[in-house]
């Protein structure tokens, strides 16, 4: 199948990436190039610095996988479909972030590691209130699975059970896309269908409502994502900044499982400087690289690096030109 294409606001002017962005969109991961003329979509950035935005999209047979990459922004499509048109879902997966997707009057708010299902035949939003990454899947729908989506579509799933098992395919699928031959990209499209109809009907996976320890770590997220930058960032600040104490705040991360803080902050600077390093059109060095998000240690970079990648950042940087 080749690589996963990519398309950017990268140089375009500031004035010209909101007109842009809607098209990006409407294009890669709608899929539906005239969509933006007839849908009524709306978007609008938000906070004081200049949008950004990229999308890298490919094809798993008859389901389109994407990645999507944003400053904080709001997207509203107020059109429903065409009567009598092949319908499909949206899968969004948050990667990084966090987003609020509005749809019949209610709220599903995401944070990395959950995800969606949007019923594009009927208007929705999604809210973005900071730096976001989304994993999203275009899937066409029949009448059973129209009937599931229309009974979750308001509901975040991927704590658990089924809806988990998707979460972790959709990542992997997305991971190896590029280098599917047609006959694994069939079958991994046939997967996908086939779990997201079990775990839209699993309640272990499924929950309304962030818990207030969610709340709170969404705000964490938040706060170190556009934060990542700052090599003074760390817990004592983070907690100053939003009128925690850092103890609250790694008893927060460790009721919410995973990482802790430290390690959540050092592997997503990590994320970002394999993000520029593979962009052939990122012209800084590795070092200013690093020490554009964060890392003010050359040896420090370069092993936590080598440890996510199983390469060194030149040669991740050498094989980006390469490709």
């Amino acid at each position: 199948m080749g690589r996963l294409a990519r398309v950017s606001t990268d140089g375009l002017l500031p004035h010209e990436r909101v007109a842009a962005w809607k098209d990006l969109v409407s294009t890669y991961i709608g899929r539906e190039p005239d969509d933006m003329l007839r849908a009524q979509i709306s978007f609008m950035p938000q906070g004081a610095q200049d949008f950004k935005g990229m999308i890298e999209y490919g094809e798993l047979g008859d389901v389109s996988i994407s990645r999507m990459i944003s400053s904080a922004n709001h997207y509203r499509r107020t059109a429903p479909a065409d009567a009598g048109k092949a319908t499909s879902a949206l899968v969004v997966l948050q990667s990084r972030g966090g987003s609020e997707l509005l749809q019949d009057g209610r709220v599903t708010r995401l944070t990395p590691g959950y995800w969606s299902v949007i019923d594009t035949r009927q208007p929705f939003s999604i809210n973005c209130s900071d730096n976001n990454e989304h994993l999203a899947l275009l899937l066409p729908t029949d009448a059973e699975l129209n009937d599931l989506i229309g009974h979750a579509h308001t509901r975040r799933h991927g704590a658990a059970g089924m809806a988990k098992i998707l979460r972790e395919l959709i990542v992997s699928a997305f991971q190896e896309c590029g280098s599917l031959n047609q006959r694994g990209a069939a079958a991994s499209a046939d997967a996908i269908d086939r779990l997201l109809r079990v775990a839209l009907q699993d309640p272990a996976g499924a929950s309304n409502p962030l818990s207030m320890r969610g709340h709170q770590k969404a705000r964490i997220l938040a706060h170190i994502d556009a934060r990542l930058g700052d090599d003074k960032l760390d817990i004592a600040g983070i907690a100053d900044a939003l009128g925690y104490s850092a103890r609250q705040i790694h008893r927060i991360f460790q009721d919410e499982g995973g990482q802790s803080v430290s390690e959540y902050i050092w592997s997503s600077r990590v994320k970002r400087c394999f993000e520029a390093l593979r962009n052939p059109a990122d012209g800084r060095s590795v070092t200013e690289i690093a020490l554009a998000w964060g890392f003010n240690s050359p040896a420090h970079f370069s092993r936590l690096f080598k440890n996510a990648f199983g390469i060194s950042p030149r040669e991740c940087r050498a094989a980006g030109i390469q490709d």
